[in-house]
């Protein structure tokens, strides 16, 4: 029996990779999006005025490609403490919705893990918003839990 030939469409080419000065116009437009998305969030504004304020520089800076398209970016930051270790946080973790689904946001969270235990911390942080169960469940996957839930009323 002859077999015919496949005609499926080319599977998607995903890479993750240090962000270079060249991915500022995408990662600009990325950080747009994400606000955007965040914003309207339980928690979201001030998540925003919170990350804005405590903007530092991270220790990582990824972005994921699909195709060729920057399509996602994490950034990890580093806390040393007195005693000599460090905790790795993600302070950021975007993936563009259209891209969702086709492992990105696990291809960047796996390389800032592997990276966080190349340089011996001694954990790794990560924030979701209340009721975001998507975000949760996902950091969840990766064996994050909560440690500590923050409480917050609003007196505006």
């Amino acid at each position: 029996m002859k077999q015919q030939a496949s005609s499926s469409a080319p599977l998607p080419v995903l890479l993750v990779r240090d962000a270079l000065d060249t991915d500022q116009e995408a990662l600009d437009a990325l950080r747009r999006l994400s606000d955007e998305l965040v914003a309207p969030q339980r928690g979201g504004r001030l998540e925003l005025l919170t990350h804005a304020e405590n903007e530092s520089e991270a220790a990582l800076h990824l972005v994921a490609e699909l195709n060729g398209l920057v399509v996602g970016a994490l950034e990890l930051a580093m806390t040393s403490f007195a005693t000599g270790e460090a905790l790795a946080t993600v302070s950021h973790l975007f993936v563009h919705p259209s891209a969702r689904g086709v492992g990105a946001g696990r291809a960047l969270l796996r390389h800032a893990v592997d990276y966080a235990q190349a340089n011996s911390v001694i954990g790794i942080d990560a924030r979701a918003l209340p009721g975001d169960r998507a975000t949760k469940n996902f950091f969840e996957s990766f064996g994050l839990v909560a440690r500590a839930i923050s409480v917050h009323a609003s007196l505006e």
